[in-house]
């Protein structure tokens, strides 16, 4: 599930950088993804590498300065199908809520009574408990991955 990718991209890099530790600076710019969520990978959660300083510019209208780079990060992107484990943050009627490796994830396919939310296999879940989810829906918004899933029974 965890997925290893080397992409392309165009940063800015503020002047102060541009200096004989420009491999060094552009990688702590990268490290800045980690832990963030975007639509195209999800969730970045290491930079591996950088691997490569392309090509620079600098642009004539402003004097940014543009640096195309290489570099290798480990992700991990929800799917229809995809299993996410992770501790139940919240329960409540409709179900329980998880924040799983960056995702927002809501499981159901239970029922809810006396401030208790069963799963389908007779299991009661408590905040703090660990669980998977089977994702049945995905949405992505405001930089997070919104998930629906159903407990996943190892």
């Amino acid at each position: 599930m965890n997925t290893i990718r080397t992409i392309d991209e165009e940063l800015l890099i503020p002047h102060a950088a541009l200096d004989r530790n420009l491999s060094e600076n552009i990688l702590e710019i990268l490290k800045l993804k980690e832990s963030t969520c975007n639509k195209s990978y999800g969730y970045i959660g290491k930079i591996i590498s950088l691997d490569a300083i392309i090509d620079s510019r600098i642009s004539a209208g402003n004097s940014q300065n543009h640096v195309t780079i290489r570099y290798t990060f480990e992700s991990i992107k929800p799917d229809i199908g995809t299993i996410l484990s992770g501790s139940i943050a919240a329960v409540f009627e409709d179900g329980v809520f998880s924040d799983t490796n960056g995702f927002k994830t809501l499981g159901i396919g239970g029922k809810f009574d006396n401030g208790t939310y069963t799963c389908s296999c007779g299991m009661n879940l408590s905040v703090g408990d660990v669980v998977s989810f089977v994702i049945t829906d995905i949405e992505f918004k405001s930089n997070t991955f919104f998930c629906v899933g159903t407990h996943h029974h190892a």
